[in-house]
């Protein structure tokens, strides 16, 4: 018996499923008309090494760490605007390096020729402007934005994160090698060393004022 997800399959894309390939034609046409839930549902299927791995991490960290410090399985409202005023130098010195996804892959199940080109890119410079998101669907372009990160996720087997976003464009950010040559370096509180850490607050007495050292 087929669930309901199955039997929203063109007979096409079941195929391509099967022989381990995505044909461009039947991803276009599925994503034209499939709700979300069967969507997800394949890309699953197409991704599956690391998904679950990924999200449990990120919502373990999230919870973990409620002022935003993790130590690299979620980002900071600090470090993403480190990020984003990383992208906007290189973009203004012509050091951005882009990808433009296919058409056929617009709407989300991405090729691995368009993957592996995009892991390329991010091990070698750590961020990367992908265009082509979602085109003439801006209301999906964050949730499909959000797929490729997981799918380069799956792919690096490293996180990924989408921290900039404008249309039909994501700026997405993976971290590199610890050897790579000029490593975007993150401030964080903790899992780094001789990086700047959060400093531990000042003792105070019960009427609020610092407990001077004794000498």
């Amino acid at each position: 018996t087929f669930s309901p997800a199955g039997r929203m399959f063109p007979r096409r894309l079941i195929l391509c499923l099967l022989l381990g390939f995505v044909d461009g034609e039947a991803v276009a046409a599925f994503q034209a008309s499939a709700p979300p839930s069967t969507k997800a549902f394949t890309r699953d299927l197409l991704y599956p090494r690391n998904f679950a791995s990924v999200l449990a991490a990120r919502e373990e960290a999230s919870d973990e760490d409620a002022e935003g410090y993790g130590d690299g399985a979620a980002l900071s409202p600090m470090q993403v605007r480190f990020l984003r005023k990383e992208t906007d130098k290189r973009r203004t010195r012509r050091k951005l390096r882009r990808f433009s996804l296919p058409e056929a892959e617009s709407s989300g199940l991405f090729a691995d020729e368009s993957l592996e080109a995009i892991a390329s890119i991010l091990a070698a410079d750590e961020l990367v402007e992908v265009r082509g998101i979602s085109r003439g669907n801006k209301k999906n372009a964050f949730d499909v934005g959000e797929d490729l990160a997981l799918a380069l996720s799956s792919e690096i087997g490293r996180d990924s994160f989408v921290i900039d976003r404008k249309g039909f464009v994501a700026v997405v950010y993976c971290p590199g090698d610890e050897k790579l040559d000029g490593k975007i370096r993150l401030r964080t509180s903790i899992g780094q060393k001789n990086i700047w850490q959060k400093r531990p607050k000042a003792p105070r007495d019960n009427r609020g004022q610092i407990i001077a050292e004794k000498s």
